[in-house]
């Protein structure tokens, strides 16, 4: 399956908090960036309200439908589940390590997202593409 369904909520005028120049440049530089395997992964981590997702929906307005996104928040491990020797104990982190490593060198994964509505994972389902914008806090 092509495409990602995903939690990034567009907020209409959020990417104004970025220069308009500024998200043209960079996105002119991200189309130039060749994978080293069968997929770009495209990073935006930082603190919580920082404008990593501003940034993000900025670039994919200019990216789309070559760039996908693919958010932390749709590997939460669930209210009252974190785990505590996890590197970052309220991510499946060792899910996303795989799926980023799938993608980077396949082009393909299986991934199990969060449902928030129904506050659940679901069942893995197989996304596959060329670049990949991937946003969220990690630390």
């Amino acid at each position: 399956m092509s495409g990602f369904s995903t939690r990034l909520y567009r907020r209409p005028g959020e990417a104004a908090r970025f220069p308009a120049s500024f998200l043209d440049a960079l996105a002119e530089r991200l189309r130039a960036t060749r994978p080293k395997g069968k997929a770009s992964l495209i990073a935006i981590d930082g603190w919580g309200c920082g404008g990593k997702t501003a940034l993000a929906e900025g670039l994919l307005d200019r990216l789309e439908p070559v760039v996908q996104y693919f958010g932390m928040d749709d590997f939460f491990v669930g209210f009252g589940h974190e785990d505590a020797a996890s590197p970052v104990p309220h991510l499946r982190w060792g899910e996303v390590r795989e799926a980023l490593a799938c993608l980077g060198a396949t082009g393909r994964a299986a991934v199990r997202t969060y449902d928030w509505e129904g506050a659940r994972v679901l069942p893995p389902r197989d996304i596959e593409g060329g670049a990949w914008l991937v946003e969220g806090f990690t630390a």
